[in-house]
């Protein structure tokens, strides 16, 4: 019945895709958002007939399992089992058959083995796949953004400290210009004050003789 349901989830699956390519009027299917529901719909199902179709198996098997195990050790040619030694249980052939009817009942109590794997499904395994690519690109992409940010910043301050050289340089080009418009200032005034100054010693002259 599962593999029934399976199949028919398959062939809803690529009925689906198809319809996404181009949408098939005649399954009732008039647009490709439907298309895409359809698909979802059977991957669902498809995925839930696969774990149930697994796990219908896995008691078969081990069924099977205990009953090999008890074929063999009923093939198996008689072993001495020491009850015939002195010192033995009164009750000694009874109890060699409880264990040996344990260990045909239970093989995996009694076989020191490392248990299964872990049976994944293909669901489980592209969903993780999927996730793990959405969290690299989204690390890629906070990568890339921290890197173009920092870039930024780079340009930001090679700009300010640009900027703060071409101040500089004009404020000190503005104290040069003030500082030689003092000083020019400065002997214009004194050139001023020293032809005062002669004119005044020349009236003097002229006046005292």
């Amino acid at each position: 019945m599962n593999a029934f349901v399976g199949l028919l989830s398959l062939l809803g699956i690529l009925v689906g895709l198809i319809a996404v390519a181009v949408p098939l009027r005649f399954l009732k299917i008039h647009s490709r958002r439907m298309a895409l529901m359809v698909v979802a719909t059977c991957s669902a199902t498809f995925f839930a007939a696969v774990a149930l179709d697994s796990r219908a198996r896995a008691p078969a098997e081990g069924a099977k399992t205990a009953s090999a195990s008890a074929q063999q050790g009923l093939a198996s040619p008689a072993v001495n089992d020491g009850c015939h030694l002195a010192g033995a249980l009164p009750n000694c052939k009874e109890e060699v058959a409880k264990i040996a009817a344990a260990r045909a009942a239970n093989p995996t109590l009694f076989n020191h083995a490392d248990p299964p794997p872990i049976k994944q499904t293909v669901g489980s395994n592209s969903a993780r796949t999927y996730v793990d690519d959405w969290m690299n690109e989204l690390k890629a992409k906070e990568a890339s953004a921290n890197v173009k940010a920092l870039a930024a910043k780079r340009e930001y301050d090679a700009a300010k400290f640009r900027s703060e050289v071409a101040n500089n340089r004009i404020e000190s080009s503005m104290r040069d210009r003030d500082a030689a418009s003092q000083r020019y200032k400065l002997e214009r005034d004194s050139r001023v004050y020293d032809m005062r100054i002669r004119e005044r010693e020349r009236e003097r002259q002229r006046r005292g003789y």
